[in-house]
């Protein structure tokens, strides 16, 4: 289980009334409320690139879902889940896959993996502060 970082939403969304804008909201919260882990506590919301945006968009297309039914009986006990959803109030599809950086390469977590990074990028997160054990680049980065 996490202390630092122990739950991070960002929410990445265009802005209604001007399409070139997106903004992104991030929280993150520690597990306990204590001065040791309060450089992990954020509540924020800034503007950012539409460029970098309309990569992550094109990511989110390389998730197959049909990998992801290899992870359906994956039992997580020590860990962590990993939330991915995008779309609308209206329409939207959630990921929720445990400890996507634990055999990533032969769960084929590769594309979804390469998605969380570039959102934690883009909310300037550096991936090995928020993911407990992070993949061999090299390994993965075909």
């Amino acid at each position: 289980m996490r202390i630092p970082n122990n739950f991070v939403e960002i929410s990445i969304k265009r802005n209604r009334l001007n399409k070139k804008v997106v903004n992104v909201e991030i929280k993150s919260v520690p597990l306990y409320d204590s001065d040791q882990w309060k450089y992990t506590k954020l509540d924020t919301v800034f503007t950012a690139s539409l460029v970098d945006y309309s990569k992550i968009v094109a990511s989110v297309k390389f998730i197959k879902q049909e990998d992801l039914y290899n992870n359906l009986s994956l039992l997580g006990i020590d860990g962590y889940n990993t939330t991915l959803s995008f779309g609308d109030s209206s329409n939207s599809i959630t990921y929720s896959i445990f400890g996507p950086t634990y055999d990533t390469v032969e769960r084929k977590l590769v594309p979804f993996l390469k998605t969380c990074e570039l959102i934690l990028a883009y909310a300037g997160l550096n991936i090995e502060d928020i993911f407990e054990k992070h993949v061999d680049k090299k390994k993965y980065s075909n």
